[in-house]
């Protein structure tokens, strides 16, 4: 998706967002204010415009919603981690068999 920031248009149209999207969906919705606002100084920052910055963010929210997503994130992450159980556990077990057996 490519995003460009236009200022054509004079004073009324100063800083509205092109979205020049090749398979994009325009769309529109209603978000609190205060929201509104809050999204503008990480805008400004990252050098976005809002529809980049909504856009990221549905991205980013539905990623961390779809379950599938979410089993490759933790997959990634136990990957990386050691997954034998710890020694203590084997000897906590052992005990317990040996107590049981009595």
């Amino acid at each position: 998706m490519a995003f460009e920031r236009s200022d054509r248009g004079g004073d009324a149209n100063r800083g509205v967002a092109a979205c020049r999207c090749a398979k994009g969906m325009k769309t529109a919705i209603s978000v609190p204010g205060v929201l509104f606002k809050r999204a503008d100084r990480p805008a400004r920052k990252m050098k976005k415009s809002r529809s980049e910055l909504y856009s990221d963010a549905i991205s980013e929210y539905v990623s961390r919603h779809d379950p599938a997503e979410v089993t490759k994130a933790l997959d990634e992450l136990y990957s990386e981690l050691d997954s034998r159980p710890h020694r203590s556990l084997y000897e906590a077990a052992r005990r317990l068999l040996v107590s049981t057996e009595r």
